[in-house]
Formats: structure tokens, sequence, C-alpha cells
């Protein structure tokens, strides 16, 4: 049986049979998907199973119909799957895959968790840190582009280049895509930072799958776009899935021609730009014209204000003004004090009238009093008095025989003696 030899056709027909047999019909299948790709009915898968450390150890293409039963349209790459299905042997390609009637979404894959951790890791480091990012140069004088020397993304490069800005391009080779990528990109992104030409570095490709990104989430050279002394421009070509290079390097762009575009000016925006800093100089030049004109005058007028005469005129003029003032405080300090005193008199005058009502007034009470209490008013009244030698006598007991009184009435007197 060993020296058997078999044609490719029999050696298929019984492949076909082993395949076709009910011990690979219905049975269960787990792995990761590693690419998706959706053509009219049905949709292609790759799945793998991976190590921990990401390197694949097997993979198998899924055929995934619209009469298929999936439990969630969101399944994607990256996702684990559970599947059932069938193994089908297609003999005229020589390959065998997987058809699928039922698909579940059996959590995260080894990949993703992987790239996950990684990501936090160097963010966690300070690698995505926005204070850590480089400015690009303004008018770079040559670029280092890190790609494939014959994929579309270098065309695309030149020709935007070559249109906006004349500047000198290096291509470092490199593979974009397979296992080999990540060491090829590594390489030629180290020849690329110690080029003493390069003053802006692009690492760039076309568009592609989720799988595609792998080199470009890359731990190795993530550090050492980090380190790179010159700006990382990092342009992946896909829009929806953010690669690691996108998130270390200084700029990230979608396409290889805007990352042309940010690199360089276009001749139109350089006439543009030339434009407006010919009138802003000129503004400048007008500004700065009229402000030393200005400060001229200035100085002039404080050279003048510094002159003997000038200042002797000055001072006379102060010395007239002293004088004016003094003058006009006088005039105004004497008109205050005459209308003060003409004040004051008046207020004088009614308190010395008011003054001398009231004494009057005194007066009249006192002498209506006075004259209550005159002896002649007494006497008036029948009463009368009686004196000695001009001394008033207030009893009979001051009297004796024979003394000569005089008796006063009030129209009169009497002499009488006593007996």
């Amino acid at each position: 049986m060993s020296n058997t030899i078999f044609s490719v056709k029999y050696l298929s027909q019984i492949l076909d049979e082993v395949i076709r047999g009910s011990l690979f019909h219905n049975i269960y299948l787990r792995g990761e998907i590693q690419s998706k790709n959706v053509k009219g009915k049905y949709t292609y898968l790759t799945l793998i199973d991976s190590e921990d450390d990401g390197n694949v150890q097997a993979s198998m293409t899924v055929l995934v119909s619209e009469y298929s039963r999936v439990q969630s349209k969101e399944y994607d790459v990256g996702d684990t799957v559970l599947l059932k299905g069938s193994l089908a042997y297609y003999k005229q390609r020589g390959t065998v895959s997987f058809w699928a009637d039922y698909l579940i979404i059996d959590g995260e894959g080894k990949e993703l968790v992987r790239l996950k951790k990684l990501k936090e890791k160097l963010e966690k480091e300070g690698l995505f840190a926005h204070e850590h990012k480089k400015e690009l140069p303004l008018y770079p004088k040559c670029v280092g582009v890190i790609t494939s020397s014959s994929g579309a993304a270098i065309q695309d490069v030149k020709s935007t280049l070559k249109k906006r800005y004349p500047v000198k391009i290096k291509v470092f080779s490199a593979i974009v895509q397979g296992l080999e990528a990540s060491k090829s990109l590594y390489k030629e992104l180290n020849n690329a930072m110690n080029d003493e030409e390069v003053d802006v570095i692009l690492i760039t490709r076309g568009g592609g799958s989720k799988a595609d990104l792998a080199p470009f989430n890359d731990e190795k050279v993530a550090r050492l776009i980090y380190s790179s002394k010159i700006p990382v421009i990092s342009a992946v070509g896909h829009q929806i899935d953010t690669s690691i290079t996108d998130l270390v390097a200084d700029k990230t762009a979608i396409t290889p021609t805007d990352a042309a575009n940010l690199i360089s000016f276009s001749l139109t925006e350089l006439a543009e730009r030339r434009f407006n800093a010919k009138n802003e100089l000129k503004t400048l030049l007008k500004y700065n014209y009229e402000n030393k004109l200005q400060q001229f005058h200035n100085y002039v007028l404080q050279l003048e204000n510094l002159s003997p005469s000038t200042r002797i005129n000055n001072l006379k003029s102060k010395l007239q003004q002293y004088e004016e003032n003094l003058k006009q405080g006088l005039s105004n300090t004497l008109k205050e004090k005459r209308v003060l005193f003409d004040k004051n008199k008046d207020e004088l005058n009614l308190l010395f009238k008011n003054i001398l009502n009231s004494k009057n007034n005194q007066i009249q009470q006192y002498k209506i009093i006075l004259d209550g209490l005159s002896p002649q008013k007494i006497l008036e009244q029948g009463y009368a008095f009686v004196t000695r030698d001009k001394t008033t006598i207030t009893s009979s007991k001051k009297t004796k025989k024979d003394d000569e009184l005089l008796i006063h009435f009030k129209d009169g007197e009497v002499k009488v003696k006593v007996r």
C-alpha cells in the first residue's frame, strides 16, 4: 500500500467522501474571527485558534449564508464564536471550509483581549499622552515613507506631494501585512529614524481588513515610534478602527493622501500665505512708523518743556495764576465775612431788642409790685404812720408824756403832743 500511487482526482474523491460522511455533519466549531468579508448572500469568516502571545496555531474558512441562524448580527473581528454546521470539500480548489447553520457570539477572542490590555498598558505608561506629541516641521525637506514599495499608498503620497509641494521622498520598503510585517516595520522605522536627511516620517498602508491591522498594533513598533526624535505620522487606511500606531504617533491621518496633505502646503496655499504675510508686514511697518513718529513728536514736546525760556514762562504763568487765585480768594473771603457780619449784626440787633423788651417787661412787673408795697398807697387806704424826730413809732409803748409826735396822712401831716 505504501508504494501505491494516487492520482489527484482519486485522492480528492476520497477526501470528499470522508468529509461528506456523517462524522463531519452537525458538528460544533469554536474559534476567534480573524477576518470578515461580506459578498452578496454570504459572509466569509476566517477563524483561528491563537496562543496567549498572539501566535496563530490554525485557521479555517467559514461560510455563513443569509439562511443561517445567527444570534446577533453584531459579530465582528476579534469575537469568539460558536458555530454548528458541516465541513465541505471543494474538489476544484482542493480546499476545506465550514458551512455554518447556526452562530452565536461566545465572548471576546484572545487576540482582542490581548490588544485591549496592550492599549491600556501603553496608555497608562503615557505613550498616548498629548504632551508627548511633537509638532510637524512647517517646510519639511525630506519625508521618510515606510510602506510597501509596490502598494497604492506610496503612489498616492508621491502624486499628492508632487501637486502640492516639492519635497524629497525616501521610501523605506516594508512588509505591511502578514507574519513578518511587524519585524519589517520595526526595521524600516529604525532605518528612517537614523537617516540624517529625514525630518518627518510617514508610516502608512492602503485599506484592509481588521486582521491587516495586526502589524500596526505591535508593542515594539509602538515603543519605537514613541522614542523617535523625528515627528511620526500614522495613516494605516482604516477609518473605523484605531491602531496603536495611530494612538502613539504625533499626527494621525485616515488615508495616505490625507497624510501627504498634513506634511505639506500646496503651492496655492504658499502663495496665499506669502500674500497675507506681505500685507501683515505692510500693516506692521505702517503701525511702527506712525508709532515712532508719535514718539518723536512727544520727545520734541518734552525738550521744549525742558528749555529755560519755557520753564520761565511756565513759572510766570503759574505765578500769575497764583496771584489771581490769591486775589480771588481774598475777595471771596471778604465777601463771605461781610455777609457773615451783616448776618451777625442783624442777629445781634434782634437779640438786643428782645433783651430790652424782656427787661422793660420785668421793670413794669417790678413797678407794679413796688406800687403795691408803696406807703403812699397804704395811706390812701385810710392808714397813717407816726414819727418822732424822723423815727417811725410802731408801738404806744415807745412814747411818753409830753412827746411831740408827727402823724402822717396821705394828704398832709399833723403835730400832736402826748398827755
